[in-house]
């Protein structure tokens, strides 16, 4: 299992964008993907017309040895709606 934090979403995200969020943070096909879970949900109202989820999920893969060294991604993905 890798741990991901601060993903940024809208408040209207699909599991679709989830998932687009997760393969591009780890740079996986979508077939690598065998689970997503979502371990933290907060929202983001600092800028009032752009309020946004705050996500922190843990992936697992399949050949997770493989994957290991992307764990530390960047530290805030921002999916534009």
């Amino acid at each position: 299992m890798i741990k991901l934090d601060n993903i940024a979403l809208p408040t209207d995200y699909s599991d679709i964008d989830l998932s687009r969020a997760v393969i591009g943070l780890l740079r996986v096909a979508t077939h690598d993907i065998t689970d997503i879970k979502i371990l933290k949900k907060s929202v983001d109202a600092r800028r009032k017309p752009n309020i946004r989820f705050i996500l922190s999920v843990a992936v697992t893969l399949k050949n997770e040895d493989r994957f290991k060294d992307r764990q530390s991604a960047p530290p805030c993905y921002d999916l534009k709606s």
